[in-house]
């Protein structure tokens, strides 16, 4: 299938549904296709978010997804099933990754200009905390967090 420009992608395995998102200067748009039958289930316009989608992650046991828009300091969230956002979170300097912890409702945030993780708990989404990380190469020293 031709999602146009495609930005981002998440797949949620409980429901076996895979999410899409695809940007244009007129609109940005979700995606959700069945994964057994591999036919599109629905199509959501999220335009309020007016940006390329960086990347995004689904949390299975909630199937709210979670979107990093490309320029932003904020991770937006998306209902998975009715496609209508449910709000958005200040984390920190430009974020560029987003990893789920399901069983706990985490969500760790990679944030690249500040060299940060924000790491978002439970339903009501707070950032419980941002740690600051230091990386040296392997050959050059340690990692501290």
């Amino acid at each position: 299938m031709d999602f146009g420009l495609s930005a981002a992608a998440a797949f949620n395995p409980k429901n076996q549904q895979t999410y899409v998102s695809s940007y244009n200067d007129s609109s940005t748009l979700l995606y959700v296709m069945n994964d057994t039958t591999d036919r599109l289930i629905n199509r959501f316009d999220i335009g309020t978010i007016r940006s390329p989608i960086q990347t995004m992650a689904v949390n299975p046991s909630t199937n709210n997804i979670y979107l990093i828009k490309d320029g932003s300091d904020k991770l937006t969230i998306i209902d998975g099933i009715t496609g209508q956002p449910k709000g958005e979170i200040h984390v920190d300097k430009r974020p560029t990754a987003i990893d789920i912890y399901a069983e706990h409702n985490l969500k760790y945030i990679a944030n690249s200009d500040s060299n940060t993780i924000s790491i978002i708990v439970g339903i009501k989404n707070e950032v419980l905390v941002g740690c600051s990380l230091t990386l040296y190469l392997l050959n050059q020293g340690t990692f501290t967090a």
